[in-house]
């Protein structure tokens, strides 16, 4: 029977409810649900002019959001328009 590590690709429940735990006994706040959808995430580090991130700093704050997270709303409605243009 294969074993799968947590660090794998596609993580079992097993490894996200383990993360979970640590996390609440680490005295985080986050979810089960929020654990999980980390897992399915990656970090990326993107070099964009400072006038850009002056810019989408600016407009989240009008819409009362975080800066990363109006940058990656962005990267999504961008990313759906372009699939959908193919």
């Amino acid at each position: 029977m294969p074993r799968f590590g947590c660090g794998s690709a596609s993580l079992p429940r097993v490894c996200v409810r383990a993360a979970a735990e640590r996390r609440i006994r680490e005295g985080s706040t986050l979810t089960l649900q929020q654990v999980a959808a980390r897992a399915k995430t990656r970090p990326v580090t993107l070099r964009l002019p400072a006038t850009d991130i002056d810019t989408a700093r600016a407009i989240a704050v009008q819409k009362g959001i975080g800066d990363q997270t109006y940058v990656k709303m962005l990267s999504h409605e961008a990313l759906r328009r372009e699939a959908g243009n193919q």
